[in-house]
């Protein structure tokens, strides 16, 4: 970690330099700018209605079955913000909501066939995004990042 110290301007407070603050921000702009990109990209081929949460809910859903209290804890959103994407990726055709046969008072989430091809659009994009990453490090080294990061705070 640097020891880079520093001073606020007002009130004086020592601010210690980080790299691990420094990656966090680095990251967060990183996926911003990434989901811009595959928006922009994803919508010179065809699928020209998405929005930065549907992008963030669609790369979380299963191939199977999905159930909103589930998508509920992997995104950190209640469930009611569940329900509204839902609706939203619906009226879009990418997912429908379907009875679920073994608890009847909800439903369970699935992809459409028009949901499958906007996400086999997305996986081609990330795999050139991939290629362009690769141009500047080694992808032993992307690898060995993920799982640093992946691991960093699992119990």
């Amino acid at each position: 970690m640097s020891t880079k110290i520093t001073r606020s301007p007002r009130a004086g407070i020592v601010l210690v330099d980080s790299q691990a603050l420094r990656l966090s921000q680095a990251i967060a702009a990183y996926q911003q700018g990434q989901v811009t990109w595959l928006i922009d990209e994803l919508a010179k081929q065809g699928f020209d209605t998405l929005t930065p949460t549907h992008v963030s809910f669609l790369s979380t859903l299963d191939c199977a079955d999905n159930y909103a209290s589930e998508v509920a804890r992997r995104l950190n959103l209640s469930r009611q913000a569940v329900h509204k994407t839902v609706a939203e990726l619906s009226t879009l055709g990418y997912i429908q909501n379907v009875p679920n046969p073994i608890k009847r008072n909800s439903k369970v989430i699935q992809i459409t066939a028009h949901g499958e091809a906007l996400i086999a659009a997305a996986r081609r994009l990330y795999a050139e995004l991939d290629d362009s990453l690769c141009q500047d490090c080694a992808p032993s080294d992307i690898e060995r990042m993920i799982n640093l990061l992946g691991n960093q705070f699992s119990s």
